[in-house]
């Protein structure tokens, strides 16, 4: 799974989402940490529609 960070609004609704936890904020950005099991569960709480695999 990858992050659109030039249209990601940053609001961490799929930080919350991630039930591994490896979706978090570093700085400025949000990031898909390695380990990813691709449960698409960002995919549907993303408002921006940014988060693609």
């Amino acid at each position: 799974m990858q992050i659109d960070q030039s249209n990601c609004a940053k609001c961490g609704i799929c930080v919350d989402a991630c039930p591994n936890g490896l979706i978090i904020r570093q700085g400025f950005k949000i990031i898909i940490k390695g380990g990813c099991t691709n449960c698409k569960k960002c995919l549907g709480v993303c408002p921006m529609d940014v988060i693609f695999e």
